[in-house]
Order: structure tokens, then sequence, then C-alpha cells
């Protein structure tokens, strides 16, 4: 069975909505400032409210960022459990830095 490497899957990053010259020119897509060194596109939010204009203040987590927080708070998974489906490949979950 071949590890499943979710950065890499189409499903997950499905680019061509940023790729169509439209979605930028009526203000769709947005780029957004990212803890990596390239900005990271996203959605814009469709509303268009001249007093309340939207604000994009946080980017969207990296990728595996909540994982341990969630399979531990919300599963009752202890560091462990997590650390062998990670290392399983069933999970994308970086160790967290100290």
């Amino acid at each position: 069975m071949q590890r499943h490497d979710p950065r890499r899957s189409d499903a997950v990053r499905d680019h061509r909505f940023f790729w169509e010259q439209n979605s930028a020119s009526i203000g769709a897509s947005i780029d957004m400032a990212a803890a990596t060194t390239q900005p990271v596109p996203g959605i814009a939010s469709p509303l268009r409210l001249s007093a309340a204009p939207p604000q994009y203040r946080l980017p969207p987590p990296a990728l595996g960022a909540h994982t341990r927080a969630v399979l531990a708070g919300v599963l009752g998974m202890d560091a462990a459990q997590i650390d062998e489906l990670a290392r399983a490949g069933v999970i994308y979950a970086p160790m967290p830095s100290a």
C-alpha cells in the first residue's frame, strides 16, 4: 500500500480556481501572508459591503497544525497513539515546536 500524502492531493489543493483569469479581476481570489515564504491563495468573501468590507486577519493554518490538538481533545488520544498514527502515515501531524 502506498503512503498517501495529503499535501499532494488534487482534492485538497485544486488550484484551477486561482488560475482562472477572471477570479482575480473580479476580486474572487486573494493572496494571504503565511508562515511559509510564499503567499497562500485564498477565496475572497463574496460579500461586497462598502461600510464593512471583509478583513482577512489570519492565513489558513498549515497542514496538520491542529491535528494533534483535535485528536487529543476530541477523541482523547494520548501522544503515543497520535505518534503511531503519524508513523504509519495515517495522519500528518508534525511534532510541536518547542
